[in-house]
């Protein structure tokens, strides 16, 4: 599975929180290298968000709106 795309510029957010920032990035195709946050709900938050984009650039976004609806 490909995660981000071309771009080849890597990030580490650190301090994340829930990844507001990192969307950004996500959403300017930049590669994250990691995300570190201590923060259990934010950290929640910014895998959800990391898997939403790699499925979104591989064309699975149905496997994402399963998860949302709670559907197995």
């Amino acid at each position: 599975m490909q995660y981000g795309n071309e771009s080849g510029i890597m990030v580490l957010d650190m301090f994340a929180g829930a990844g507001g920032l990192s969307e950004g990035f996500f959403r300017n195709g930049f590669n994250f290298i990691a995300h570190i946050e201590k923060d259990k709900l934010a950290s929640k938050t910014l895998e959800t968000r990391a898997l939403y984009h790699a499925l979104k650039n591989n064309d699975m976004l149905d496997i994402y709106y399963e998860y949302l609806k709670g559907v197995k």
